[in-house]
């Protein structure tokens, strides 16, 4: 049996060893894989019989930071913390069917061949003594899940971890994009967020969504927490079921305590209506959009004051480059509801592409001035295109493109802030776009 135990869970057998004179028995409970021989351990109480389900109001002495969310948890086997071999067998109150870890002090100068795990100190051996049940063929072994040590290792030093920690985005529309962007904003270690959308999730979301059919029916924002707390355990995450074209100042609330606008949603109304927010708020944002059939899409970055704002942007691609034609998701409200487009084809992998990029922006956005580097991105608009066409000369081609402001938008009156002049003028400027790069990749493959 291969076991896995949380250091967490560990350290508190050893503190609860510590206060009676030396000598502690305990449960483990966590979920128990038994066609894998495989125990990962969560908990740590005073008694129950393995196997038992355990109530999640029961008293427990530890629970792991990083259990999982949906996880279904039993009684395991006994950990019996005490020096050496002379620590006893478990007590009569703790069911030891399961494995029984045995964790006491390393004796001085011996190998560390086996599992050691440091304590206030001391070098503690673990170890399994006796498994009952399955044969793992003499296997048997105990791994110590370093969660805080070492769940960010294969990040550290790409991004600043420390400071995406203490973030806080904003993600606004929970769909395919919006989720991916999530997951993936929530594996890079940003600790903090707040999921709006007001849909539930539906059948043919799954074949795209981060969610599954376990999800159908449930609240978007609270199934995206859930995938999120299953890479981020210590995520901190607040969810809203809010239309933000129907609640804007509920949206201003959430807005004015976040560092980072993500806006995911599939309509160009309720993107200008974040957008006006996050110029009120001085919220940076960074806008997603995936064309009909999933062809391509664009990103589009807005920190006020700095930067155009996503109306400037907005009037110039409308016209400029036919992007009203390619947006998907959008429903004409002058046609009869019968006649209304259905859910926009497109496969996840050409979806995921864009939501990737909307990620590798707001990461960009999350740690400037942060050492970011060359990982720094400084062109405000990227297109992606999955197939050739459109301003793509092949497939999988990226495009970036720098915007002017627009003298006469609506919202912010080509100041890039929002605008106290509520008029907007009559001709939009068509010229805007600057510069359209072509594709800055080097020809080479590494």
């Amino acid at each position: 049996m291969f076991v896995t135990l949380p250091r967490d869970v560990v350290a508190a057998a050893i503190d609860r060893a510590s206060t009676v004179d030396g000598v502690a028995t305990a449960t483990l409970v966590g979920t128990e894989r038994p066609e894998e021989s495989v125990i990962q351990v969560w908990r740590l109480r005073d008694s129950g019989r393995a196997g038992a389900p355990i109530d999640g109001d029961e008293p427990t002495d530890h629970r792991s930071a990083f259990t999982p969310p949906a996880a279904t948890l039993a009684a395991t086997g006994s950990v019996v913390v005490g020096d050496g071999r002379d620590a006893p067998e478990p007590s009569a109150d703790v069911d030891a069917e399961g494995p029984t870890v045995r964790i006491a002090p390393a004796p001085e100068g011996s190998e560390r061949s086996r599992e050691t795990v440091d304590v206030d100190g001391t070098t503690w051996r673990v170890d399994i003594d006796e498994t009952d049940g399955p044969s793992s063929g003499g296997n048997d072994s105990v791994a110590v899940v370093h969660g805080e040590r070492d769940a960010r290792k294969r990040i550290d030093g790409l991004i600043d971890t420390d400071a995406l920690a203490d973030a806080h985005v904003t993600i606004v529309g929970l769909g395919t994009v919006g989720s991916t962007v999530a997951v993936e904003l929530a594996k890079s270690g940003v600790g903090n967020f707040t999921l709006i959308d007001p849909d539930r999730l539906e059948i043919h979301n799954v074949v795209r969504h981060e969610c599954g059919v376990d999800d159908l029916g449930r609240s978007k924002p609270r199934a995206v927490a859930d995938r999120i707390r299953e890479t981020n355990p210590l995520a901190s995450i607040a969810t809203a079921a809010v239309d933000v074209t129907e609640r804007p100042g509920e949206l201003a609330e959430h807005v004015a305590d976040t560092d980072l606008v993500a806006v995911c949603t599939d309509t160009e109304a309720s993107k200008l209506v974040v957008n006006r927010e996050c110029l009120a708020a001085d919220v940076p944002a960074v806008y997603g959009g995936v064309y009909a059939g999933a062809t391509g899409g664009d990103v589009i970055r807005v920190v006020p004051g700095e930067t155009p704002c996503y109306d400037c942007v907005l009037g110039d691609m409308a016209d400029d480059m036919a992007r009203d034609e390619r947006v998907s998701g959008e429903a004409d409200y002058g046609r009869d509801p019968d006649d209304q487009p259905g859910p926009e084809p497109g496969l996840s992998v050409d979806v995921g592409f864009v939501s990737l990029i909307q990620t590798r922006y707001a990461l960009a956005m999350l740690s400037a001035g942060a050492g970011d580097g060359d990982r720094a991105l400084d062109r405000d608009v990227c297109f992606w295109g999955n197939e050739a066409g459109y301003i793509f000369d092949r497939p999988l081609q990226s495009r970036f493109a720098t915007v002017s402001h627009r003298e006469d938008c609506y919202t912010c009156g080509g100041t890039g802030t929002l605008s106290v002049d509520d008029h907007q003028g009559d001709e939009p400027v068509l010229d805007s776009v600057t510069a359209v790069d072509e594709d800055p990749r080097p020809d080479r493959r590494d």
